[in-house]
Parts: structure tokens; C-alpha cells; sequence
């Protein structure tokens, strides 16, 4: 899998997971060349916190990727956790407070 992928694992509001499975949207959408398996935006935010190749949501590469999901409601956004692959196996953790 290409490495310049972001995967966005949830977003929390006084730890509530308040992006879990909702509507999620991706710049384009990465498919497997080996077996087909379409790393699709709702990947990211379906409450599997994995990043082995089928379980997280990757775009295609782009100039600007993005990934947004529909909260629904107006929502204050306290902190955004990420998981980015690094290699087979191996993830970086961010968490960014905002």
C-alpha cells in the first residue's frame, strides 16, 4: 500500500467516539491490485481500530487528500486520533486536540 495515505480512526468529544459509523466521505478510494479489496471512507470510522490492509479506509495518492465524515449536528470537536501505517504490522499513533 502506498505510504502517503492518512488514515483517520475517530473523532472524540468528551471521549465519545461521536464519527463512529457515521456517513464518511474520501477524496477517491484505494483498491488492492493483489486481491481487489476497496479501502473505503467508512473503513475509518466503523470502530475497527486496525490498520492491516482491509481494515482502515486509503485514498488513491492526490495533491490534497481528505477524508471527512457527517457528524449529523453541530458538534464541538475536542480531539481528532489517527492511525497512520508505517510498515507491515506497524502503526503511528497522533492524537491531535483542537
Amino acid at each position: 500500500m502506498p505510504r502517503d495515505r492518512l488514515f483517520v480512526i475517530f473523532v472524540a468529544t468528551d471521549l465519545v467516539n461521536v464519527a463512529l459509523r457515521k456517513q464518511s466521505f474520501q477524496v477517491s478510494t484505494w483498491v488492492s491490485p493483489k486481491n481487489g479489496i476497496e479501502l473505503v471512507a467508512r473503513k475509518a470510522n466503523d470502530g475497527i481500530y486496525r490498520t492491516d490492509l482491509g481494515a482502515c479506509a486509503a485514498s488513491k495518492a492526490a495533491a490534497n487528500p481528505w477524508w471527512a465524515v457527517d457528524l449529523e449536528v453541530p458538534t464541538v470537536v475536542q480531539q481528532v486520533n489517527l492511525l497512520v501505517p508505517t510498515g507491515p504490522g506497524n502503526h503511528l499513533d497522533l492524537s491531535l486536540s483542537v
